[in-house]
């Protein structure tokens, strides 16, 4: 089964980001993508992976505030 790819302007609208924020993120190492031509093009793994991560870190950002908001 081929893989499925996704282009930037579809990342966009499901993360709601900006196109500049996927860029930076690729330049940080943070995602991966692959270039076909002249546009960029995301796996589907590579999408899970990445939303599997940033939703593990940002659970552990709110369960870090809402510790520190506890104790106040």
């Amino acid at each position: 089964m081929p893989a499925e790819f996704l282009t930037t302007k579809e990342l966009t609208v499901r993360w709601k980001v900006a196109e500049g924020t996927i860029r930076r993120w690729i330049r940080e190492g943070r995602l991966s993508a692959v270039k076909i031509g002249r546009q960029l093009r995301f796996a589907e793994s590579e999408i899970n992976r990445f939303e599997a991560t940033f939703s593990a870190k940002g659970k552990a950002r709110l369960d870090n505030d809402q510790l520190h908001s506890e104790t106040k």
